[in-house]
């Protein structure tokens, strides 16, 4: 299995187990991550090495006890836009920036980049998930609601209920999530019911 293969592979088992049980993983991912991009020429096509580092750093600041979360954050936010500008023309480096910057707290900017993400790729799942997340962090609540029509899928439900939570609907919000099952990693639809 190659390194790449094998980062990849460790940052996206993580988003499933708690921080404590894969902190050590992430952090020598990240450190063999960086290692390879410093012997390799990673331009063009390798900018899967960036939306990774971005995803590994993302998941480091978000560690309890993290010294270096600011650094992990724009560290973070600097490898999703050297991503994004190595392949300008993919939605998946859009996305990542656009988690990067939310990561931040830089939600107008990330709006922007899920935007992007977007126009060029509208009917994948997980980049209108994206979009969604953003224009919600902004507000944008009719906007969402429009976006999700009429779907009834337990994230759509979900979400929905977040809006009406943060619309000060919260009988409406417990009705969405009470009917669903909450998957345990939909942790602002977990939060949100509790």
């Amino acid at each position: 299995m190659s390194q790449a293969s094998l980062t990849e592979r460790v940052s996206a088992a993580a988003h499933q187990r708690p921080y404590r049980d894969v902190a050590d993983e992430l952090t020598k991912a990240l450190s063999q991550l960086l290692a390879a991009q410093a012997q390799v020429d990673v331009s063009g096509a390798g900018s899967w090495s960036y939306l990774t580092e971005s995803d590994l750093r993302i998941q480091l600041s978000k560690a309890p006890c993290a010294d270096d979360r600011y650094a992990q954050e724009w560290a973070a936010l600097l490898a999703a836009a050297r991503a994004v500008s190595l392949n300008p023309a993919c939605a998946r480096p859009w996305l990542t920036l656009a988690e990067a910057a939310a990561t931040r707290g830089l939600y107008r900017v990330a709006e922007a980049a899920a935007e992007r993400a977007y126009e060029i790729e509208k009917d994948e799942a997980t980049v209108v998930a994206g979009y969604l997340q953003a224009i919600i962090n902004v507000g944008r609540y009719e906007d969402a609601l429009g976006l999700l029509g009429s779907a009834s899928d337990s994230w759509s439900q979900c979400v929905r209920g977040y809006i009406a939570l943060r619309l000060g609907k919260a009988d409406k919000a417990i009705q969405h999530f009470a009917d669903v099952t909450i998957d345990p990693t939909w942790f602002r639809a977990w939060y949100s019911y509790i």
